[in-house]
């Protein structure tokens, strides 16, 4: 025989061959770990006699039937649960059976809080003589706390007659209300445990679901112990308006055996399938846990059938012999985690078909199989033989022939990194593009651009994520237009379903709608507007670049250095003249600078000596002080005339004139002496002549400056200071005329103005720009919808809209869980929603749900997009990225990423022994994230978002120095209405670290979120507390926030609690960090794991993150923990200045400043989110405005630009004041940002002019002290969740210091307020609510369980909802007194009221008093022990006895 040998294996069967091991190696994988998943186990190897499962000694069982009943033996009214029937069924015309209502089986509130007036009696000093006599007479106890219980009350003693009246009625008051505070606690002890879970599940119901398991049976074969439900069903929690938890059945999830029971009690045979289908057909709606009738036939059959010898008893009989079965009514509601067998079957499903089939397999594929380079090479060969082709991208129909349009089409607004993912996957069509996104860089905003793009393209595309969080808000950031083709299911089935029925039924009509020649021509009208837009947008950028440089040119030349220098200078000494100099000639300047110079003499001339004489000085006095002078006589003879001509023709008026003139001149000095020389009255004319130049000066030129250009009120006298200093400005400012007009800087203020223009002119056209873009992709993908939907398409969207109209499935429900009718419509739906879901444009899922809802087809959509990838393990995503043909991964490696700490080291070998041969074994491992392998895969397609819009700048701080060195830009600055200071905030308290809890620090945060909810907002702030070690702390205070906050006011602020990874991908507005650790027990968090959670705690809020704290930086032993930064940087940031001061970068910005300050706007600085820039802000209208033009350098300018451009795609309107403009037309540039503010909300402030002693003016503004102070900016948004203005680190050093630095709560709904009847939602809203009778135990000696029901109605005496109405004689002895008889006679009476129904109890009830008296020591012991008996009289009291106990020390 010839040999043969064997056939070489192509690369491509080597490829799919490793592919498959892949696959079937995630299966495996599953099944591994699957062995050790913790949770209810019912079925156990041991020989020790298990307690009931009722008792809640198995991790997961939240509640059941024992806790319901131990409560029933003593009511609260209202109840704080309620049980319904079975959901109300009636025949239609057609003879099937219809659901009334959605069934619900449970309605849980919270206990409301317990009173207080049996721990005030309880302190009295009558009844703690009282209990001492009592524990006395027991014997049998030991304690007073153990003979405080209710069943000791029934039987206390009565107490002593010889007791005063005050002491007697205060021991009876305590016998009648402590019990009722125990019957409190009880409630509470039980049902809030339970409500916590159920609440928790409610915000967290990710990885685990509820199962109400219905029937208890117990079984034991010698070894093996059957302790647990007989069936099972699924049920979901809702939260109804009032806080109440609702638990209903999920649809279609039917009834289902338990398997571990059914496989441990080896049941098979005829009998056992006849029994399997029977409960196959029935409908969770037919069945009530408060109804035993509607499942205990059902409990009978089941244990006849499962065993020969099994027997069905009632819950109370006791029995203690279970060599055979015994199965009991009981029910109990359990959690468990998800199984995981949904991607090992998603796998499998894959595996086999690279067995049979030859797909078209992703390309990304061969990299994880042979490397990054064997994918290059792959991927150029079908790139060369697909040359000249045309791609078919839509398999069912022909492609369109649309107008040419390179650029990808974004109806959002988009960065550079956003435009580079898009060329890399569209036009390189990279297999794999990397999308590293750290927090809140607009990772849901790149989705939703990507998202249209492809759609534009024709394409369809699938959106998941581990977890909904992530996923929630994408579909509302989609444009209408996309949004109505989009199906998300993520966060709710029924939700998804019926946006599915909505987005096949506007498919279907939006297809046979449109006339395809009018879209094309559409989108050719809008793609040229695009077209032309984007060309003019080139040009003003580039002549707005040109302008900037011609600038800097300017600025460094030595005539423009000068001429700013000069311009600078006059700003700062003299704002009035530059204000002027813009509307003045050269010549005007330099004849008022000629003015001043000749009225400046040397400061050594001695006319400055010269003194004694009022200004003006008359031309009598200047006449005779020539004459005495010596001058000429023709000047004193014209002088004299005009003197004559003036004066009186009286002679004696006229030696009184000639008097007064001697008498001016006698007061005449110089040098302090009367000149004598007429050398010295020479130089007396001259100070005389000059004086009156000075003033003429002063009255006629300076003060027609004053009033009408504001110039400043001087007085140029004395030693002519105010003249040299007026002269050398004026001499500057003519300086500054000449470099104006040399410079030609007219026609560079009249260039600046045109860049305004056209910058103002960009930003509209931005707008425009995006509404065609919006407009152009609802058009392109409609058309493409026109153009690729076939016949059989359209058909097959209208069929599945016909069908699920009138029913809908899961399709993961199990067909063996319906009926017959319900199977056969289930498999029509299921045809036609296979045809179906390959037309929708977008799917939006999680990992789990892919395979529920779409085929195991490779490459069944262009591109599968994968968000918060870094929280998702290889094994969990990759069989649905197979069904992409390109993959988009989103995540960040310095968040949270999976964990290997769960599973043992036997394990992972196991698992590292069985991994294939690929370049990446090692990342198939637990504990290593898809976005690590996609990171090594993939390197050639990795772009990094940096822009941040979440949180404030401040916040985001901590990791971007400490994560990110420093490459985040923070985009985000809080709205007036939104802010709050300090946006960082450090408390400490004495805490304690008991166990894995803090007590003190939840306390903390409880308040301070109790203040938040009290402050009154017209948006209520969102919160979330974050506990950074261990989950046990979340729940602590999660508790204690629905004890004291709410269930209602919870989901009004939308507070999430939990640990970081319950948080990534979520963000609040006001965050609580819970350090946990104390001194003395502070464990070591220095791992990765550790710095990943902290960098996602961190990360969350958006305008406040406050840090709870027990311990300092000494406590902390090791410096590599990460409490150590994070102590750091509240440290620092608190001791820093943390005001809004506006430090400006250059002095034209502080110019421009001073201008804004002097009009009285309110400004802050913007930091980092525009360097440079301005905010000015009037309450939630801002601008902001930057000066350019000063000599930055282009790079710089451009790196602004860009930034500009980034601000403005989050709503930022800005404006660019021209430098030169500013300095040399002051006025106009600040009237046209004036125009500008006015034009976006800002309008000037309002000023108030008041006149002044010596013509003096004062300009105030409204609410500011203006001047030469520094700008202090106003606070415009309340100060919620911190400590007093003028601290910034509160550390709580003592109780009174804790109590003082603490925000005083108020009173606010919490969950204990529900029961008003106008806070609480009426019960029967959600169905027949049952009476509590098949919660009554059975008694003793009945012990067959003979009836259909095996609960009858039983006598038993029930207490009431407070002991007020019970006799006291009937618990203390046969002795009876008056006050005995009438407390019976009342009680009798509230028997009676009782059995009326509701609304005449309500009518018959006595109006309640509502005045408060005021008894006197001699009133208060001395009233009649009758009335105090009573209820408002003795209520009254007790009020005010509780008060004065309070008020005492």
């Amino acid at each position: 025989m010839l040999y043969t040998a064997p056939a070489v294996e192509s690369e491509e069967q080597i490829h799919r061959k490793r592919l498959s091991q892949l696959l079937r190696y995630i299966a495996s994988m599953h099944q591994t770990l699957d062995q050790t998943e913790e949770g209810c186990s019912f079925v156990r190897e041991s020989r020790v006699t298990p307690s009931d499962f009722f008792q809640k000694e198995q991790e997961g069982i939240l509640f059941s039937i024992n806790d319901f009943r131990q409560l029933l033996q003593h009511r609260l009214q209202p109840p704080p649960f309620s049980f319904y029937a079975a959901a109300s069924r009636k025949r239609t015309f057609s003879g099937a059976i219809k659901d009334n209502a959605k069934a619900c089986w449970l309605r849980l509130t919270r206990p409301a809080a317990a009173p207080e007036e049996g721990t005030y009696y309880r302190r009295l000093p009558a009844v703690q003589e009282y209990l001492v006599g009592w524990l006395s007479r027991t014997p049998s106890v030991q304690s007073v706390e153990e003979l405080l219980t209710l069943k000791r009350f029934a039987n206390a003693p009565k107490p002593s007659p010889e007791l005063d009246s005050r002491s007697l009625r205060d021991v009876r008051n305590f016998l009648r209300f402590y019990p009722e505070l125990l019957v409190h606690k009880t409630h509470q002890q039980i049902l809030e445990p339970a409500y916590n879970r159920l609440f928790e599940w409610v915000q967290e119901n990710h990885s685990s679901e509820l199962v109400w398991g219905i029937g208890h049976a117990k079984w034991f074969d010698g070894s093996v112990w059957v302790n647990g439900p007989v069936l099972e069903v699924m049920v979901e929690v809702e939260l109804a308006q009032d806080g109440a938890l609702l638990v209903r059945p999920r649809e279609h999830t039917g009834v289902a055996f338990h398997r571990p029971i059914l496989v441990a009690l080896n049941c098979a045979g005829s009998g056992a399938v006849a029994l399997h289908r029977t409960i196959s057909e029935l409908e969770p709606t037919s069945l009530s846990p408060g109804q035993p009738e509607t499942y205990i036939p059902l409990l009978k059959r089941i244990v006849v059938e499962l065993s020969s010898a099994g027997r069905f008893l009632h819950s109370s009989v006791r029995n203690t012999q279970f060599s055979d079965l015994v199965v009991t009514e009981a029910w109990c509601l359990f959690c468990r985690s998800k199984p995981s067998s949904v991607w090992a079957r998603d796998a499998v499903s894959f595996a086999d078909q690279l067995v049979v089939e030859t797909p078209q397999l992703p390309l990304a594929t061969w990299s994880l199989t042979h490397g990054p380079s064997v994918l290059a090479r792959v991927q150029q060969e079908r790139l060369n033989q697909s040359t000249g082709s045309k791609r078919q991208w839509w398999p069912w129909g022909k492609p369109s022939e649309t107008v040419k349009y390179d650029k990808p089409l974004f109806p959002l607004p988009t960065s550079e990194a956003q435009n580079r993912i898009a060329h890399l996957l569209l036009d390189q069509e990279l297999p794999a593009v990397i999308c590293e996104g750290p927090p809140g860089t607009g990772k849901t905003h790149t989705i939703a651009n990507v998202i249209c793009a492809y759609l534009c393209k024709g394409k369809r595309v699938l959106v998941t994520s581990k977890n909904s969080a992530a996923l929630t808000v994408l579909r509302e950031r989609l444009p209408p237009s996309i949004r109505d083709l989009s199906v998300d299911v993520s966060a709710s089935e029924s939700t998804g379903m019926r946006q599915l029925q909505r987005t096949v039924e506007r498919l279907a009509q939006r297809i046979s709608s449109v006339s395809n020649v009018l879209e094309e021509e559409k989108c050719r009208y809008l793609k040229a507007n695009i077209s032309d837009l984007d060309q003019e947008l080139n040009k003003i950028d580039s002549h707005l670049s040109e302008r900037i440089e011609s600038a800097r040119l300017l600025v460094q030349q030595q005539e423009g250095a000068k001429l700013l220098r000069i311009a600078l200078e006059l700003q700062e000494k003299a704002p009035w003249m530059s204000k002027s100099l813009s509307e003045w000639s050269i010549h005007q300047v330099n004849t008022l600078s000629d003015g001043v110079a000749k009225l400046i003499v040397p400061h050594d001339d001695p006319v400055h000596q010269v003194s004694g004489f009022a200004i003006p000085v008359t031309s009598f006095l200047i006449s005779r002080v020539a004459m005495m002078a010596g001058s000429s006589w023709s000047s004193v003879k014209n002088k004299a005339s005009g003197i004559v001509a003036s004066l009186p023709l009286v002679g004696q008026g006229v030696k009184d004139r000639l008097e007064e003139v001697e008498d001016l001149v006698s007061r005449i000095r110089l040098r302090s002496k009367f000149p004598e020389t007429p050398s010295d009255w020479t130089i007396v004319l001259r100070a005389l002549r000059r004086a009156n130049a000075v003033y003429d000066f002063t009255s006629s030129t300076w003060k027609a400056y004053e009033s009408s250009r504001g110039w400043p009120h001087w007085k140029f006298q004395g030693q002519s200071k105010d003249l040299h200093n007026l002269h050398g400005l004026l001499q500057h400012a003519v300086e500054f005329k000449r470099l104006e007009r040399s410079l030609k800087l007219a026609d560079r203020r009249e260039a600046a103005v045109h860049a305004r223009n056209q910058d103002t002119r960009r930003g509209a056209m931005v707008s425009r720009l995006q509404q065609l873009a919006e407009e152009l992709v609802d058009s392109t993908v409609v058309m493409e919808l026109n153009n690729s939907f076939s016949v059989d398409a359209q058909s097959a969207l209208i069929k599945f809209a016909q069908l699920a109209g009138k029913s809908k499935f899961n399709k993961s429900a199990n067909p063996s869980k319906m009926t017959a009718r319900q199977r056969r419509r289930r498999r029509e739906y299921l045809a036609a929603f296979d045809q179906c879901c390959r037309f929708i444009p977008c799917w939006i899922l999680t990992t789990s749900q892919i395979c529920d809802y779409l085929p195991a087809e490779p490459g069944l959509f262009d591109l599968v997009i994968c968000d918060e990838a870094s929280q998702a393990e290889v094994v969990t995503i990759l069989p649905g990225m197979l069904r992409g043909k390109q993959w988009l991964i989103v995540g960040d490696t310095k968040q949270v990423s999976p964990t290997d700490c769960f599973v043992s080291e036997e394990q992972m070998d196991l698992l590292r022994v069985s991994l294939p041969e690929t370049p990446f074994s090692e990342a198939f491992l637990p504990g290593q994230s898809f976005f690590d392998l996609c990171a090594t895969a993939f390197p050639n397609g990795r772009v990094v978002l940096s822009e941040h819009f979440r949180c404030a700048q401040e916040i985001i701080s901590f990791s971007n120095q400490h994560f990110y060195d420093g490459h985040l830009l923070p985009l985000r600055l809080p709205l007036a209405s939104e802010r709050i200071k300090p946006s960082l905030l450090d408390i400490k308290v004495r805490g304690i670290k008991v166990g894995k809890v803090n007590e003190k620090e939840a306390e903390e945060i409880v308040n301070r979120i109790q203040a938040v909810v009290n402050t009154t907002t017209s948006t209520p702030r969102t919160i979330g507390v974050i506990s950074l070690m261990g989950d046990e702390q979340s729940r602590l205070i999660r508790g204690r926030l629905l004890d004291r906050v709410g269930p209602h006011h919870m989901a009004l602020h939308n507070i999430l609690v939990g640990d970081p990874p319950t948080f990534q991908g979520a963000e609040r507005d006001i965050i609580f960090l819970s350090m946990v650790a104390s001194p003395g027990s502070v464990p070591t968090q220095s791992q990765l794991m550790n710095y990943q959670r902290v960098n996602v705690a961190m990360s969350r809020a958006r305008d406040q993150c406050i840090l709870v704290r027990s311990i300092e930086l000494t406590d902390i032993p090791s410096q590599d923990d990460v409490k150590v930064p994070v102590l750091t940087f509240f440290r620092t940031i608190s001791e820093s200045d943390d005001t809004d001061e506006v430090k400006p970068q250059s002095p034209v910005q502080r110019l421009l400043q001073r201008h804004l300050i002097e009009q009285g706007f309110s400004i802050r600085p913007m930091g980092l989110v525009w360097p440079g820039g301005l905010c000015v802000e009037h309450g939630d209208a801002r601008v902001a405005l930057l000066v350019e033009g000063n000599g930055e350098s282009l790079l710089e300018w451009r790196k602004s630009f860009l930034q500009q451009k980034a601000i403005e795609r989050v709503g930022w309107k800005c404006q660019r004041v021209d430098a030169w403009s500013l300095l040399t037309e002051p006025v106009g540039t600040m009237n046209s940002v004036c125009d500008f503010m006015e034009s976006h909300g800002i309008e000037k402030p309002m000023v108030i002019y008041d006149e002044l002693e010596d013509d003096e003016s004062e300009v105030t503004d409204l609410g500011r002290q203006m001047g030469d102070q520094d700008v202090a900016v106003q606070e415009q948004a309340p100060r919620l969740g911190r400590a007093p203005a003028d601290t910034e680190i509160v550390v709580i050093s003592s109780e009174d210091d804790e109590q003082a630095s603490s925000p005083e709560p108020e009173v606010v709904l919490s969950s204990g307020n529900f029961g008003r009847r106008s806070d609480v939602m009426d019960e029967n809203l959600f169905g027949e609510v049952v009476a509590m009778d098949f919660l009554l135990q059975k008694p003793e000696d009945d012990k067959e369980a003979d009836s259909s029901l095996g609960l009858l109605p039983l006598e038993v005496p029930v207490p009431s909802s407070s002991w007020q109405g019970k006799p006291t004689s009937g618990r203390h002895g046969d002795e009876v007194n008056d006050e005995d008889n009438d407390f019976d006679s009342q009680a009798a009476s509230r028997r009676r009221q009782k059995k009326k129904p509701r609304h005449e109890r309500r009518s018959a009830r006595p109006h309640r008093r509502q005045k408060r008296y005021s008894f006197s020591d001699t009133e208060s012991t001395g009233v009649d022990s009758k009335t105090n008996d009573s209820g408002d009289s003795d209520r009254e009291w007790l009020e005010h006895s509780y008060d004065r106990l309070l008020q005492a020390p």
